[in-house]
């Protein structure tokens, strides 16, 4: 069959339920049938949600086809290869086509919608090469909402428009497209030798374009009055660059308070009205991980057994659902230190870093990954009812200690309108937010490289200094310390004003300074090293922290960051 009598055959189906298009502008289509695996329905027997375009198919992006696109060797795992290449294809979705799948959706009633669909060129040792279309964390919003109403043994129609890197998308019930439509499942049919693209018309998305897409939605500048201090630009900066955040600070001064703000401010309610953040009290008896992630209990149920979840499985699960990967859910762990940090959290902290495995639950039915849009917040107060972290906690984290000025405190006493609830941002706020971590996590970094070498220089010479004492830091603090910068950048609305040096401080406080503790001997000549630097570099806010640790290693011989 040829690409004339194939594009008939789909003009003739669409026309049957009420779709029309113009045959002469399209060069190229593919035709799949989707299986459950590759749906967005209820039910599903794996958590494969995107659709595998193999062989000669993958010619319909001739972009990302062409052989030796990118140098990376076969042993290499498939996750890690995804980091190399990920591109978003223009979509273009139709309102006939979305009303004759679902009359009482609320997707968007344009008679032309156009969203952006990611696809990545996956490749496998000891497998076919193939083109991954729609990892759902990285697809516009309405696009999957759109998935959510197509449904598996749908054919999906792809047509790519004439000599440009334009697409258009159908799909089609079963019952409406077996007599034409089957025998051209899993075929490429493409209108000339070469599928011909005009370099100037190609319209596929950059990294750097698509986060300017999600900062228009989610921008520090639009941000409520609460989020408008210092430290609420730090916190928000420490979850993009790891989803979690340590806030520490005398009782009252508004670590709960922040976060359960931003909470609120990102709260996404499903159709159960389950929101997607859960503030949990830690007890003193938390002693192992059943407060976090439930237990079997034998005896439930008359006997027959029963896993007893928690809020905070049941928030996990939530956010493991396909339809939910765009969307950020948090955990705020409040008093984090009340019992030991590492007796009831240690699978999160072996998790965080490893989120391919998943959890060992005895007895829960089924498995449980970790998601990667959950974000964890710990507050933490110091007294003689709290236990100290250990340093293989604090170095997982951004640490972020709260300290209000004397005016914004005294404030509180004529204005206390910062107590109020924050009301949920507008749609597509929530999820522009977790894209942008999610891109930063994985390398979007617009720093140029005379200010990533800057950062360098300062770092090895803050190496050197705490080298000597036995701080010295690896790849997890340096990789998650340039995403901090990124993020700090990206976020930045006057790149022109933009201060390295005041990123460079703050990374210095949150992330290598914790974890500094000891006696005058231990750490004497390293903070006084620590401090002429930061007296070198411009950097206050570390600087300042040092001199009271020095005082209180005067003070009392002994001193913490915490």
């Amino acid at each position: 069959m040829d690409f004339s009598e194939a594009i008939h055959k789909i003009g003739e189906t669409l026309d049957r339920i009420g779709s029309h298009i113009n045959e002469n502008a399209f060069d190229g289509l593919i035709v799949k049938k989707l299986e459950s695996s590759n749906t967005l329905d209820e039910g599903r027997t794996t958590n494969q949600t995107h659709i595998a375009i193999t062989g000669n198919q993958m010619d319909l992006f001739p972009y990302v086809r062409a052989d030796g696109y990118f140098e990376v060797q076969y042993d290499k795992q498939d996750s890690a290869l995804k980091k190399f290449f990920v591109a978003q294809i223009p979509v273009y979705l139709h309102k006939e086509n979305i009303t004759y799948l679902d009359s009482e959706t609320s997707l968007s009633a344009e008679e032309e919608h156009l969203v952006h669909v990611s696809i990545v060129r996956s490749r496998r040792k000891d497998a076919a090469d193939q083109i991954q279309m729609s990892m759902t964390n990285l697809d516009s919003a309405d696009y999957v909402a759109y998935r959510r109403i197509v449904h598996a043994k749908s054919y999906m129609i792809l047509l790519k428009r004439r000599e440009q890197l334009l697409y258009d998308l159908y799909c089609v019930k079963e019952s409406d497209g077996q007599n034409n439509l089957q025998n051209l499942n899993n075929a490429f049919y493409k209108q000339s030798t070469n599928t011909v693209v005009k370099l100037d018309e190609i319209m596929v998305e950059s990294d750097d374009s698509v986060f300017k897409e999600m900062k228009q939605k989610f921008n520090l500048s639009d941000l409520p009055e609460c989020f408008n201090t210092s430290f609420a630009h730090r916190y928000i900066k420490s979850l993009m660059a790891k989803p979690f955040v340590i806030l520490t600070g005398n009782s009252g001064t508004g670590k709960t308070r922040i976060s359960k703000q931003f909470a609120e401010y990102l709260e996404v309610r499903d159709e159960d009205d389950e929101k997607n953040w859960v503030l949990v009290p830690v007890g003193a008896d938390w002693t192992d991980n059943t407060k976090i992630l439930g237990f079997y209990n034998p005896l439930a149920d008359d006997g027959k057994g029963k896993y007893e979840k928690t809020e905070i499985l049941k928030l996990i699960e939530r956010a493991n659902r396909p339809e939910n990967q765009n969307i950020p859910f948090f955990i705020i762990l409040d008093e984090m230190n009340l019992s030991h940090v590492e007796r009831y959290f240690a699978d999160f902290l072996s998790h965080m870093e490893t989120p391919d495995l998943n959890f060992v639950l005895d007895g829960y039915p089924g498995k449980v990954k970790y998601p990667e849009n959950l974000f964890v917040v710990g507050t933490v107060n110091i007294d003689e009812t709290t236990y100290m972290f250990s340093p293989k906690v604090l170095d997982r984290a951004n640490v972020i200690e709260f300290k209000p000025d004397e005016e914004s405190v005294l404030d509180m006493f004529v204005n206390p309108s910062d107590n109020e609830k924050v009301k949920a941002a507008s749609d597509g706020t929530a999820e522009a937010f977790a894209k942008m971590a999610y891109m930063i996590r994985n390398g979007q970094c617009n720093l140029q490289e005379a200010d990533l070498n800057e950062v360098q220089d300062t770092f090895r010479k803050i190496y050197d200094i705490v080298d000597k004492c036995g701080y010295e830091f690896a790849y997890r603090t340096v990789r998650e310390i340039r995403q901090y910068i990124s993020a700090a950048y990206d976020l930045a609305d006057n790149k022109d004003s933009f201060e390295l040096k005041d990123v460079i401080d703050e990374q210095l406080i949150q992330k290598i300074l914790p974890k500094i503790h000891g006696n005058k001997k231990e750490i004497g000549n390293l903070l006084e090293e620590l401090s002429a630097l930061c007296t070198e570099k411009e950097l206050t806010l570390s600087g300042d922290k040092i001199e009271k640790m020095k005082g209180k290693l005067a003070q009392i011989q002994y001193a913490s960051f915490i």
